[in-house]
């Protein structure tokens, strides 16, 4: 007899962060880049905004996950994924303008970060 309960999934096993359309649906992001563009959107468009934002986030989360491991936390907060984005040199040229609340002081990013 099944339970209700199907357990704990591993955390490590899932994927679901790498696949955009799982993370965001098909409709939100088209509705997004409608109202901001005001052009006509594609299938393909959709798909491809979609799997870019994923990829964005599993980047940052792995960015986190490795200053949660170095402190031996088992638990992620807005300070490691603030850390993790400030020591990365490509996440901190994009992310120099952002504030996370909870994540502590930001270095800003230094003028040959930004000349690339």
């Amino acid at each position: 007899m099944a339970s209700a309960k199907g357990g704990k999934r591993d955390p490590i096993q899932t994927d679901d962060l790498v696949d955009g359309k799982r993370l965001f649906g098909g409709s939100r992001p088209r509705r997004l880049l409608k109202a901001s563009t005001g052009l006509r959107v594609g299938r393909e468009g959709v798909t491809a905004a979609s799997l870019a934002c994923g990829f964005f986030i599993a980047e940052i989360l792995d960015l986190a996950r490795h200053e949660c491991e170095a402190e031996s936390k088992k638990k992620i907060t807005p300070r490691h994924i603030n850390l993790g984005m400030s020591k990365d040199n490509e996440m901190s040229v994009i992310s120099s303008q952002w504030l996370i609340k909870g994540g502590g002081v930001k270095h800003p990013a230094t003028a040959e970060m930004l000349r690339g």
